[in-house]
């Protein structure tokens, strides 16, 4: 049996962890085991309150969910080179220990893919997807889309949709997308294929910062991290491999030269820089 789940569907089976055990209640492990494919349906569709989620699927109030979709980009005809379900768990699990949380929780769908959760103490200790892009390498044709890191219970749903969105734009360009991407990641993929529109956007978004040359390169590269990691900026001195008071006195002087940056679209100045900077766009 499965339950339509707004575009996936989710079988009626247990959550399996990265190792392969099955996530149980403690006040279940001497009687049945709970249906954690329909729980997690019921929760995603809010048909379980606060309680039973955090009783019988685990989530916690005081937990950073990360969300991602496991997928292949083999289309689903060619079952030579299609990852088996097994695989996409076990780097589901892979990827949990990168992201310094728990052991995640899974759903498979009936297409194929794995649906997970992991769980962390923070956000500030969720490392860099790019970092995890250079330390991990999947199996071939497997891509994940990650959604962005949210807190509680709302957060396990926000998470989750946010990496199917990313997924769905991911999909059309899954030789080009990097195989563990979020939303920014697709979309930049996709702008940066009609090269006129996306300079003309970068321009519009950056202003002065568009402009040419290195010490404008340089600036535009460290904001992009800088927004990647979420203002860390320990973690974007370690991907840049400068000071983190370079970084501190770069981002300043960025700032300086973007003209629309206190209208408070971050996305929008995000997918600029993206394509500034990773897309090979000339601003000039």
């Amino acid at each position: 049996m499965f339950r339509q789940l707004g575009g996936g569907r989710v079988p009626h089976q247990r959550s399996l962890l990265g190792d392969g055990k099955a996530r149980i209640s403690p006040e279940l492990r001497a009687g049945q085991e709970p249906d954690f494919g329909q729980l997690v349906s019921d929760f995603l569709e809010r048909r379980v309150g606060s309680e039973g989620a955090q009783s019988r699927l685990g989530i916690r109030l005081d937990k950073i969910y990360l969300g991602l979709v496991l997928w292949n980009s083999a289309p689903a005809g060619n079952a030579a080179k299609r990852q088996h379900p097994s695989t996409l768990q076990e780097l589901a699990g892979q990827l949990a220990r990168g992201f310094g949380g728990d052991s995640p929780l899974v759903a498979p769908t009936q297409e194929g893919d794995i649906w997970a959760w992991v769980s962390c103490p923070s956000e500030s200790s969720i490392p860099p997807l790019a970092v995890l892009r250079a330390r991990i390498t999947p199996a071939p044709g497997v891509r994940v889309s990650a959604g962005a890191p949210r807190a509680g219970l709302d957060g396990f749903r926000r998470t989750h949709y946010a990496a199917r969105a990313a997924a769905a734009l991911a999909r059309p360009v899954s030789r080009d997308v990097p195989w563990l991407h979020d939303y920014i990641d697709a979309a930049v993929t996709t702008l940066a294929r009609d090269a006129e529109l996306t300079r003309m956007f970068v321009v519009s978004a950056l202003g002065d910062l568009a402009g040419s040359g290195a010490r404008r390169a340089t600036l535009r590269e460290t904001l992009r991290v800088y927004l990647s990691v979420r203002g860390n900026r320990a973690h974007a001195a370690q991907i840049l491999r400068i000071a983190p008071n370079t970084v501190t006195y770069r981002v300043a002087q960025a700032k300086k030269l973007v003209s629309d940056l206190e209208s408070g679209d971050s996305l929008k100045l995000r997918l600029a820089l993206e394509l500034a900077c990773r897309a090979n766009i000339s601003t000039s």
